[in-house]
């Protein structure tokens, strides 16, 4: 397939996925940011980093799971989702392991969620050992000084080639981790952002994947969040900053939920390298919020335990997955000349 097929392919994958079918009235001016930014689709430009850097065997971190306010140990559907799709992608399409990086208090839920993506999990020290594409769970310190310890030692033992943050709350320019509703959620939130910047230090790939302004990867078009997302130039802790995170990486991809950055990646990844089931079906996304649900994952927007994903139906989600399947699947039907 030329080049310009697979721009074709990448354009309508992010067409889809930044339609604001919530009517949050800011995907379209973030989306634009970000596209003015990287000058490609940001779901198959992401993809194609990772294809370069990513070999098998390799080490990909996800760093994923957000804790609702007001709570303080409980995570929601958006992100781990989207993370156990990638997962399965990167085992299936490029042969990668991967290490989930998320809060100490979610670890059972990342867990449970990533099985129902087909991921085998192991303990980190038999996924360095094994010569299968496994995937661990870990857990990172809430606390600053020990973050940057934590950072450096995860970097050592795993030497990713890549991190992915799907959903993963970022830190503000004076190192607030904010709510979307503008509350300070720093004393429980693991300072992952501290693991992106030795990520970048050591020129590892980072990507972040993300909705709504306060997500690790939205450093990119920190300007845009300040003056299009609520609260992004305001909040509600003593320093006012606002939500917008500070974090920069090599790939933004902002989508209006942002589990569908990762299934654009997917369905990317499996046009790419001509492997159509490396992209998850409508049934298996319904499989995976199920036991997200029965893992004590909540609907962010309404915090109850639905399946469903920001206010959106299990059923819509899958039908955005079979979208997806849609449209690469000319890539394996003879359509390219």
């Amino acid at each position: 397939m030329r080049e310009e097929q697979f721009e074709v392919i990448g354009d309508s994958i992010d067409r889809l996925l930044t339609v604001d079918i919530a009517g949050r009235g800011v995907i379209g001016k973030l989306y634009e940011a970000a596209r003015a930014k990287h000058k490609a689709p940001l779901c198959l430009l992401a993809a194609k980093k990772l294809t370069e850097v990513v070999k098998p065997n390799d080490v990909v971190f996800i760093a994923t799971g957000m804790i609702i306010h007001p709570f303080q140990d409980i995570g929601e559907t958006d992100g781990p989702i989207g993370g156990a799709g990638l997962a399965r992608a990167l085992r299936i399409a490029l042969g990668a392991k991967t290490v989930f990086v998320t809060d100490g208090v979610l670890l059972e839920m990342i867990s449970k969620t990533a099985r129902g993506g087909d991921s085998t999990i192991v303990s980190p020290e038999r996924l360095r050992e094994m010569q299968i594409s496994v995937s661990s769970v870990v857990g990172f310190p809430t606390e600053e000084e020990e973050a940057g310890r934590e950072a450096k030692r995860l970097i050592k033992e795993f030497r990713p080639k890549a991190i992915v943050a799907i959903e993963r709350r970022g830190v503000s320019k004076n190192g607030v981790y904010h709510a979307w509703n503008g509350n300070d959620m720093a004393p429980y939130e693991g300072r992952v952002g501290r693991l992106f910047e030795e990520c970048r230090k050591t020129g590892i790939l980072t990507i972040g994947i993300g909705d709504g302004g306060n997500e690790i990867g939205m450093g990119n078009i920190y300007d845009t969040v300040r003056k299009v997302v609520p609260h992004g130039d305001s909040c509600n802790c003593p320093t006012n900053c606002g939500i917008a995170d500070s974090t920069i990486v090599d790939v933004s991809v902002v989508v209006s939920v942002s589990d569908w950055g990762a299934y654009g990646i997917e369905a990317c990844l499996a046009a790419m390298k001509g492997k159509p089931d490396a992209l998850h079906s409508g049934e298996d996304e319904l499989r995976m919020i199920r036991e997200c649900v029965d893992a004590g994952g909540i609907d962010g927007p309404a915090k109850v335990p639905r399946p469903f994903i920001d206010a959106l139906p299990a059923k819509t989600h899958a039908m955005i997955v079979e979208m997806l399947g849609e449209i690469i699947r000319g890539r394996f039907e003879g359509l390219q000349p």
